[in-house]
């Protein structure tokens, strides 16, 4: 039995084998599944000519392959992850058992102000190419032009990739 609280797994895979330092683990997990392809692109990023795939391409090589061969059963917190893993072949049981969303508890404290007629858009979490930054400050401008108190919030480090 698994549990996928989501289907892409690159971060994952390239955290516990590049991360300690072993490159072939990568490389095979690459190889198992995107085949030569996916192996040479690992290549290529472990020799600094491409970008590291967990930063730029990791929904294109989710590395989820190997665990949906030995995995009996599979939780998943989403139907769009339960469609992800049919469509990779996965034959065995999925239950769907979304996350619970809990009421906040009375607040001691008023919440912070906001204007209420602005928008404000976040970006939250490792600063990386796959959150689609350039795209995100375009949209931004033309949001500005008809909500000029817009703000951004980019919260979180960029990657040293970025």
């Amino acid at each position: 039995m698994v549990v996928l609280h989501d289907f892409v797994l690159h971060h994952l895979v390239a955290g516990m084998s590049i991360g300690v330092g072993d490159t072939n683990l990568y490389l095979d997990a690459m190889q198992r599944d995107a085949g030569v392809v996916g192996r040479l692109l690992a290549h290529g990023g472990d020799d600094g000519l491409v970008p590291p795939l967990w930063e730029t391409r990791a929904a294109d090589f989710p590395l989820t392959r190997e665990i949906l061969t030995y995995a009996t059963g599979i939780i998943a917190h989403s139907h769009f992850v339960e469609q992800r893993v049919r469509a990779y072949g996965f034959r065995g049981p999925v239950w769907v058992i979304p996350h619970p969303a809990w009421p906040r508890p009375n607040r001691q404290q008023p919440p912070p102000q906001v204007d209420g007629g602005s928008p404000i858009i976040a970006c939250v979490g490792n600063l990386t190419p796959s959150k689609r930054i350039p795209q995100l400050l375009e949209a931004f401008r033309r949001l500005l032009q008809e909500f000029p108190a817009t703000r951004l919030l980019l919260v979180g480090p960029p990657s040293p990739h970025f």
